[in-house]
C-alpha cells in the first residue's frame, strides 16, 4: 500500500510540475474558442475542435474510468468563510486536475498546488479532503472541504466545487432534435462567518429541460438548507455551444419570504448529452412568520441524466 501511495504521489508530482510549465489539455485541437463566453460561471465550449476541459470529447457508452490518464481546465466554484473578519466571500477559481483516478490526482489553483492521494491532501498550508461526488458515466463532480469545513477547528471554512468529464462536442448539440428532460442529484455547502465555523450541507434534486429547438435550458433545483425548503428556478437559458449559464430565482420556500442571488452553469456530458453536470454559487435567505432571517451562502455541484 505504502509503494502504491508513493508512485501515485511521484506521478502526480511530475505531472502538476509539467502542466504548470506549459499547460496541458487533451481532446483535439487548441485552446481557442471562436465565440466569446457567456460571462460568470460558464465552463464550456463552443469549439467543436477543443472541449471546454480540455480533455477528449465524449465517445462510446462511458464509464467513470475513462476519465482516468487525463489532464482538465477546471472551472472552481469557492466559498469562503472567516469568524476572525466575520466575513464571507464567493469567487470563482481557474485551476488545472490531473487525474490517476478517482481519489488520486493533483490539482494546481489559486496558487496552490495540491496531490491528492486517497482522497487527502495536506501541503502545510491546506489540508484537504475531495472524492468526486454524484458519480455518473461521464462526468464527476468534485466537493473540496478545506479548514474548519473539514475539522471543525480554526477559523476558516473553504469549500470548493468543480467538474470533470466527457464533453459533448458542441456540434452534436446542434443536430439534436426536440427536447430532453434530466433528472438528478444536487448538493452543496454552506459557511458560517460567526463563532462555529464549519461545514453546513445541504442536499436535494435537480430537474431540468433541454429544448434543442429552441437552444435553452430551463428548470428547478430543490433543496433544504437550514433547515429551509427551496425551489429554485432557472428561467429559459440560451444554450451556448455545450454549456449555459444562469441565476437561479425564488420560486417557491418554505418561508414568509425568501431571497436568492444564485448562479447556475452546466455543461452537456456523454456522446449524445445523455447528461449535463454543473456547478453553482449560492447565496439565500428565508424569514420565518416571527421576522426571524436565516442564511444559506455557499458553494455546489450537480449531475442529472436524461429520463
Amino acid at each position: 500500500m505504502l509503494n502504491m501511495e508513493k508512485s501515485h504521489i511521484l506521478a502526480l508530482a511530475a505531472l502538476i510540475g509539467l502542466t504548470a510549465c506549459g499547460g496541458g489539455g487533451g481532446g483535439g485541437g487548441g485552446n481557442a474558442d471562436p465565440t466569446p463566453e457567456p460571462p460568470g460561471l460558464f465552463f464550456g465550449t463552443t469549439d467543436p475542435a477543443a472541449s471546454g476541459n480540455g480533455a477528449d470529447f465524449a465517445s462510446g457508452n462511458g464509464n467513470a474510468s475513462d476519465l482516468d490518464g487525463q489532464t482538465y481546465n477546471v472551472r472552481i466554484v469557492r466559498t469562503t468563510g472567516d469568524t476572525a473578519s466575520g466575513q464571507i466571500s464567493q469567487e470563482i477559481n481557474e485551476g488545472v486536475m490531473v487525474r490517476i483516478d478517482a481519489a488520486n490526482y493533483g490539482l494546481n489553483a489559486n496558487g496552490e498546488t495540491l496531490t491528492f492521494v486517497n482522497g487527502f491532501a495536506n501541503n502545510g498550508t491546506i489540508q484537504g479532503f475531495a472524492r468526486p461526488n454524484l458519480p455518473s458515466n461521464h462526468a464527476a463532480v468534485y466537493r473540496l472541504l478545506s479548514g474548519a469545513a473539514l475539522s471543525g477547528q480554526g477559523t476558516k471554512s473553504d469549500i470548493a466545487y468543480f467538474v470533470i468529464g466527457a464533453e459533448t462536442n458542441p456540434e452534436t448539440i446542434e443536430t439534436l432534435p426536440g427536447s430532453v428532460s434530466y433528472e438528478g442529484s444536487f448538493e452543496a455547502v454552506g459557511v458560517r462567518a460567526d463563532d462555529l465555523p464549519r461545514g453546513i450541507p445541504a442536499t436535494g434534486n435537480i430537474e431540468l429541460t433541454a429544448d434543442f429547438g429552441s437552444n435553452t435550458v430551463a428548470g428547478n433545483v430543490f433543496l433544504t438548507a437550514e433547515d429551509v425548503d427551496y425551489d429554485l428556478s432557472l428561467d429559459p437559458t440560451a444554450i451556448t455551444g455545450n454549456g449555459f449559464a444562469g441565476d437561479l430565482t425564488i420560486a417557491d420556500c418554505s418561508g414568509v419570504t425568501c431571497t436568492s442571488d444564485s448562479q447556475i452553469a452546466g455543461v452537456f456530458f456523454g456522446p449524445n448529452a445523455e447528461e449535463i453536470a454543473g456547478i453553482t454559487q449560492l447565496d439565500l435567505s428565508s424569514t420565518d412568520a416571527e421576522g426571524n432571517t436565516s442564511f444559506f451562502t455557499g458553494s455546489g455541484g450537480f449531475t442529472s441524466a436524461a429520463e
